[in-house]
């Protein structure tokens, strides 16, 4: 966070007023849970899809040994 106020102070010249950089912060601290909130659910799904990619496998797999089996019958 104080890298953050640096940097709006920087850039404002250092004229930003407290309550300029505490609405800058407040912008910043939001959109770093957003993203965070958005990492978490994008985990969750690669966690799922690659459940399902699994499973994909294992049916094709299952489906090569019946078409075998059949073949050698």
């Amino acid at each position: 966070m104080l890298v953050e106020s640096a940097a709006i102070l920087i850039a404002s010249g250092g004229t930003a007023a407290p309550a300029e950089i505490a609405h800058a912060m407040l912008g910043i601290s939001t959109a770093s849970m957003r993203m965070s909130t958005l990492l978490a659910k994008m985990a969750a799904e690669l966690v799922g899809f690659s459940a399902l990619a699994d499973d994909v496998v294992k049916t094709i797999v299952a489906a090569g040994e019946v078409e075998y089996q059949a073949s050698m019958a």
